[in-house]
């Protein structure tokens, strides 16, 4: 795709080549791998917002440099242009600092996604077995369709495709709707970037609006963001528990209720630890920094069946190993009479006094436009489109207006990371990235857990000079990372553009920046320990921690939060549940306030953050709520 203007590609090949200068091992210059179209035709993955972005801010690399340097930045010498990228990279100004790191980032990610380039930095990625699943039935349409079901579950993610198996297992009509396409594993097993652009929203590009900006990537596919996570399983503690029943009346919820469900979706995604053999270097390394300061870890539990290590966890298994739910529940469902339809988009649903309601959706092309429709009639209606997408459901069809909760509390688990580099050979990308965790610190509201991209992403989180930053790239295989998530307590709210693409306000408060410092610090304590050479924090104030420095000038430094580099993965909280109608959306049963028939099965109904990863937390509430659909409500 081409829409870039002739000055801008000139302005970008001048960035890239800034950017990228050729050093002994990286020799090939961006002309050599055609940088120019590659970064133009990752960009067109990306939101109109996100374009516009790039363009204003390619103008603004080009006629900045005229007003601080005297000459347009094409018109520098690369010695004055590496001068003016640090002036943007070093600026006060976060926004300008934010827009440079747009295009810092993609021209970047491009470049180390290019074969030859990844190729000599030792990565390939993994090949692609044979997978063990069969392919699922996805209807099809050239027409308008008119469907009547039982059920209609809106959203085939951690929630809605265990509502649509458990209802289907018990003889009930279902249909299964979801707005990406349907993925298998010979179309994961490529590049980490091209997979971000087909099956992430917005092209990886979802972020959050307030101080700071927080990447929030999210699935879109069958399977929902169970495709492109982690794989880990963790029960919401006893302790989290407690604070929904006497903070919000969910009396319910008890241990001893939830256990069965907990218990049914670990075996049934064959939940289990991490073996050593898969453990891989990365998971190692910590654990030898731990050991060393007298700490113990544990290996993490995954919903992997007979696991090969292949490193591509976020970006589609490419063995079938990892039981996201377009392996594990949503071919049960279909194998049970579920009818699933793929590339969907809903954007209609009109509840009935006397059962379910109406859902109206469009089916939609690659290139997202809009096609013939389908129009479902059920006796209930499960939205479980995620905690971003499903209050807007509610609010663009005018459902219980009056609820001031829908769309509010957002919670996200805000995680950070450092970069490692060691003497020793790691090749951190082989074993499993997230295999590995730490939970000494869960009191203060931290849990460490592995994390490890490939040279195309990594490259993103790497805060040097062009120059450097090349050279600390052509060591990837000697990288070791490890991260955390924080169990927050600030609150984000959404609104929607006209498209119903999502505006998420959250700020990181005091307390979220203490408890990220500190994740920081620990890290670079256990690296140490471990033997590390060289460690680059993401902090702006300290990017690089050595032996010889140490930890002294954590204690030194102002922390802002603009000086983070935060992403998150766990959005949750919009229209949470509570037993009081004032106090939240739904009942501790999934049903909406109000609308009888009315269900929300999704990550959007937990009442507050819950400090480890939800997914099987969201599978086992969608389990309870199809028990009590089935039994209460058909």
């Amino acid at each position: 795709m081409t829409f870039f203007r002739p000055y801008e590609r000139r302005i970008l090949q001048a960035l890239c080549e800034a950017l990228l200068p050729p050093t002994a091992l990286l020799a090939e210059t961006p002309a050599d791998v055609d940088l120019i179209s590659r970064v133009e035709s990752h960009v067109a993955f990306c939101p109109p917002n996100i374009r516009s972005a790039f363009r204003l801010g390619l103008w603004l690399v080009e006629w900045g440099a005229l007003l601080r340097r005297g000459a347009r930045f094409t018109r520098l010498s690369e010695a004055e242009r590496s001068v003016s990228m640090e002036g943007w990279k070093k600026s006060w100004i976060y926004g300008r600092r934010l827009l440079f790191k747009l295009l810092e980032a993609n021209c970047l990610a491009v470049y180390y996604a290019t074969p030859e380039i990844s190729k000599k930095l030792g990565y390939e990625p993994p090949p692609v077995k044979n997978g063990k699943a069969a392919p699922i039935h996805v209807e099809a349409s050239d027409r308008d369709l008119y469907v009547e079901a039982d059920v209609c579950v809106v959203g085939s993610g951690a929630g809605g495709a265990v509502v649509a198996k458990e209802l289907a297992e018990k003889g009930r009509k279902v249909v299964l709707i979801e707005e990406g396409a349907y993925y298998t594993s010979k179309d994961f097993g490529r590049e980490a970037v091209e997979i971000v652009e087909r099956i992430y929203h917005g092209g990886g590009t979802q972020t959050t609006v307030g101080l700071p900006c927080i990447l929030l990537p999210t699935g879109r596919a069958v399977g929902g963001t169970t495709v492109i996570n982690s794989g880990t399983c963790f029960r919401a503690s006893d302790q989290v528990l407690e604070k929904w029943r006497t903070e919000f009346g969910l009396t319910g919820l008890t241990p001893e209720a939830l256990a069965p469900y907990f218990d049914r979706v670990e075996k049934h995604l064959h939940v289990a630890p991490v073996t050593e053999e898969t453990l891989g270097n990365n998971s190692k390394i910590f654990r030898r920094g731990l050991e060393a300061m007298g700490l113990k870890g544990f290996p993490l539990p995954r919903n992997a069946d007979t696991c090969a290590g292949s490193g591509m966890c976020c970006f589609g298994c490419p063995t079938d190993a990892k039981q996201a739910v377009q392996l594990s529940y949503v071919p049960r469902a279909v194998e049970k009479g579920a009818k699933l339809f793929a590339r969907c988009r809903v954007e209609t649903v009109i509840p009935k006094l006397s059962h379910g309601g109406e859902v109206i959706g469009r089916f939609v092309d690659e290139e997202g436009r809009p096609g013939k429709r389908l129009h479902v009639s059920a006796h209930a209606v499960v939205l479980a489109a995620g905690t971003l997408k499903t209050p807007y459901l509610l609010r663009k069809n005018r459902i219980v207006l009056h609820n001031r909760h829908v769309g509010r509390h957002l919670n996200i688990h805000p995680t950070g990371k450092i970069i490692g580099v060691f003497d020793e050979l790691v090749r951190a990308w082989e074993g499993v990235p997230q295999g590995y965790g730490y939970g000494g610190m869960k009191s203060d509201g931290i849990l460490f857990e592995g994390a490890f991209t490939p040279p195309s992403l990594g490259a993103v989180n790497i805060s040097l000079p062009a120059r450097e930053h090349k050279e600390a790239m052509e060591r990837y295989d000697h990288v070791a990372s490890f991260g955390f998530l924080i169990s927050d307590q600030s609150r984000g709210w959404i609104r929607w553009l006209p498209n119903g693409d999502p505006i998420i306000y959250y700020s990181i408060h005091r307390r979220e920046l203490d408890r990220y410092v500190k994740g920081i610090r620990f890290l670079c304590e256990v690296y140490l320990a471990a033997g590390v050479k060289k460690i680059y924090t993401g902090l702006r104030p300290l990017p690089v921690v050595t032996p010889e420095t140490g930890l002294k000038d954590f204690d030194k430094v102002s922390i802002k939060r603009t000086d983070m580099e935060i992403s998150a993965f766990h959005p949750l909280g919009t229209c949470r549940m509570a037993a009081d109608p004032e106090r939240g959306v739904v009942d501790e049963n999934g049903e909406v306030h109000g609308v009888k028939n009315l269900f929300i099965a999704d990550g959007s109904i937990f009442p507050s953050s819950m400090g480890v990863n939800p997914q099987e937390t969201i599978m086992a509430f969608a389990n309870r709520i199809a028990d009590f659909i089935d039994a209460k409500r058909l």
